[in-house]
């Protein structure tokens, strides 16, 4: 009975390794929330421009790297491609400008293009600055985790992907405002959206080490018993 024991707890935390280290049962993955307003609504105003079978949503957060992409991350598509943007639809007052964010600088879109849209391979993050009636500024960046109030102020559609081409709704207001996510609209070309990365949350490599631990001290138990 003492065989059965010692083998049985390391195999069954053989098999809890297995479940902690598959991604896929630890994915986080999904889009935030896009609710309706008294203004045209952003699904709306981007199935009337593009069509409702032209355009799909593109993941605001995952930690499953099976995930192909989020909105958080981007590049530029090709150094033969100029990055453009224009706009769709603005349903607010304040005033805003859109451009990126580098080591956690903000850059106007017009320089940060000409300073950098040689370079594939740099990564940025998406941005919008934001000037209230008065005077005080807000910065909202594609990672949520940069702002200020810990909320995403960005959505995406793509609608070309081979063109680098994207639709990006922005949510102008702290503490995300009324969530209609239409208070500037835009359509952006030339951009690729940034692939999931694969490192395990800091949670799971402890889990990780913890049930290494156990299964070496029991397969070494039972070793001494066999």
């Amino acid at each position: 009975m003492s065989h059965v024991r010692s083998l049985g707890i390391p195999l069954f935390g053989l098999f809890l390794l297995l479940v902690i280290a598959n991604p896929v049962s630890a994915s986080v993955v999904g889009f935030t929330d896009v609710l309706m307003s008294p203004e045209p609504g952003l699904v709306g105003i981007l199935e009337n421009r593009y069509g409702s079978d032209a355009i799909t949503r593109i993941n605001d957060y995952a930690q499953d790297s099976s995930v192909k992409n989020t909105d958080v991350e981007w590049n530029f598509l090709s150094e033969a491609v100029t990055p453009t943007f224009q706009r769709i639809a603005k349903h607010a007052g304040y005033h805003s400008e859109f451009g990126m964010i580098l080591e956690g600088n903000f850059w106007s879109f017009d320089l940060f293009r000409d300073a950098f849209s040689d370079d594939s391979a740099l990564k940025f993050y998406l941005g919008l600055r934001v000037t209230a009636s008065n005077g005080r500024q807000f910065l909202w960046s594609s990672n949520s985790e940069d702002n200020s109030d810990g909320i995403d102020h960005m959505v995406t559609w793509v609608i070309d992907e081979a063109a680098g081409k994207y639709a990006v709704g922005f949510e102008d207001l702290p503490y995300g405002g009324d969530q209609d996510y239409n208070d500037l609209v835009l359509e952006v070309s030339g951009f690729v959206d940034g692939p999931v990365g694969s490192i395990p949350e800091p949670a799971t490599l402890a889990l990780m080490g913890f049930g290494l631990a156990g299964l070496g001290f029991r397969l070494r138990c039972s070793s001494k018993t066999l």
